[in-house]
């Protein structure tokens, strides 16, 4: 075989040889999906407040800002003092619950009114933990189920090491009320397997209490 031909060889080898990958050192690099637009900023309340269709927005969480966010059907509304680090849930006049929250957060009602979802950053900018709200036989309860399948279906398939841990983002409602939610590793975590050329996120579509998680792309934030 000439040169030529083992260069033409050493090239289509190239071409199919899969990525090495690699394990996350310590800082994966990219922050939450879900806290970008709810990251310690300053908002505009007359603007954010002003926003049409505010009920089906994701919605970020500012604590200067008095706040009403009500439901797509209007039968309820999130709502909040300005300089108040809470969230409060009213059935008409009628406060029925109060979530405790700092920035950055994010929310979002789903489309039957039933719920919705805060992707909580636990006051970081770092982190995003999801939190599902419902209304079931008249009282508000809290989930955290679906946090936990994205986290130990993101563990699994990255083959992470202990120790790691991930963020789980919501970034909208499918019309049948399931979630779309992006799972990230922590920025600080160490040990998942990673491409070669960048930070994997995972997208899936799931029911909000967790009983189905659907992965839908691997995507690769360069």
């Amino acid at each position: 075989m000439n040169g030529l031909s083992l260069l033409a060889v050493s090239a289509a080898l190239l071409l199919v040889s899969p990525a090495v990958a690699r394990r996350s050192a310590g800082y994966a690099g990219s922050l939450p999906d879900g806290q970008v637009t709810g990251a310690f900023g300053t908002g505009d309340c007359s603007k954010l407040n002003g926003a049409p269709s505010l009920g089906h927005l994701l919605v970020p969480f500012f604590e200067e800002c008095a706040m009403v966010v009500p439901s797509p059907d209007r039968r309820f509304s999130l709502q909040k003092r300005a300089n108040e680090a809470a969230l409060n849930i009213f059935d008409g006049r009628k406060r029925r619950l109060t979530i405790p929250l700092t920035q950055p957060a994010v929310m979002m009602w789903n489309p039957s009114s039933t719920g919705f979802f805060v992707n909580d950053g636990d006051g970081s900018g770092q982190s995003s933990r999801f939190r599902y709200f419902r209304v079931f036989g008249g009282k508000w309860q809290e989930s955290d189920a679906l946090n936990k399948r994205a986290e130990q279906l993101f563990l699994h398939k990255q083959d992470c090491r202990p120790g790691a841990y991930v963020n789980v983002s919501g970034i909208a409602w499918t019309r049948g009320g399931l979630v779309k939610a992006v799972i990230q590793e922590g920025v600080h975590s160490v040990g998942c397997l990673e491409p070669s050329d960048g930070d994997i996120a995972l997208e899936i579509i799931a029911d909000p209490l967790g009983k189905s998680v659907r992965l839908q792309r691997v995507r690769v934030d360069r």
